[in-house]
């Protein structure tokens, strides 16, 4: 069929106390449907991600941010390149336990789209909040053409007062056989005791030949842009 559904459910006993009990936090269902080739629709409800492999263990020392696992859970891994962001952008382990997540992606010669929404779990240790129930979204289309793609992606993170945007416009035209010239624009606006407006903007240009890969770049990012689905560890800065 082009539809699945696996739902999942956790019945513990415990030995000491020699009682059954149902676990209510561990219940939810996996379901995914293919209505064409091109179009894919993911819908979890309390995922299960007890069978993503465990992260490879780093000794960091002297590093001057903090150190960034590569994200290894398949919902989120899945048909991501739609949404045409790197990490920077949308770094999804932010979302550590989701309540639920949507994902519907198209993709085919001429354009493509996708959808995602996702809303983290509350988590709580003696009392201090570790993790807040935040609202993820985004939205993302790329026009494709024999020369120039546009890629155009919007981005959202939201509790309460508090929320997040981010524009991202990102053309590339290729001005002859493998070589390219391409923009990367990003606007934010962030909203929480006070209003901020930020920017990043790269510019570069990039090329092949049979043995030699090269690319060019400057970028620019304002002081005030933010990008809390990212992980962006640094603002207000030009590089080249």
């Amino acid at each position: 069929k082009n539809y699945k559904i696996k739902p999942y459910l956790i019945y513990k006993y415990d030995l000491k106390r020699e009682r059954t009990s149902f676990d209510k936090d561990n219940f939810g269902v996996d379901f995914s449907y293919n209505p064409s080739f091109s179009t894919k629709v993911k819908i979890s409800i309390n995922p299960d991600f007890s069978d993503v492999p465990i992260d490879v263990e780093n000794d960091n020392f002297n590093v001057k941010y903090a150190p960034k696992f590569n994200e290894n859970r398949y919902f989120f891994i899945e048909d991501l390149d739609v949404f045409g962001v790197d990490d920077y952008l949308f770094y999804s382990r932010n979302i550590m336990q989701p309540k639920y997540a949507v994902k519907i992606t198209s993709d085919n010669s001429n354009y493509s789209w996708g959808i995602l929404s996702s809303l983290d779990k509350k988590i709580t240790e003696n009392g201090e909040i570790t993790n807040r129930d935040d609202f993820y979204n985004i939205v993302a289309f790329k026009k494709k053409g024999d020369k120039l793609n546009f890629q155009t992606t919007l981005l959202n993170r939201l509790k309460g007062k508090y929320h997040n945007e981010v524009l991202h416009l990102a053309p590339t035209l290729e001005i002859f056989e493998n070589n390219y010239i391409w923009v990367n624009s990003n606007f934010s606006l962030y909203k929480n005791d006070e209003k901020k407006t930020g920017y990043s903007s790269s510019f570069g240009y990039s090329g092949k030949n049979k043995t030699m890969n090269w690319n060019t770049s400057i970028s620019h990012y304002s002081k005030d842009f933010k990008a809390d689905m990212g992980n962006i560890n640094q603002t207000d800065y030009y590089s080249m």
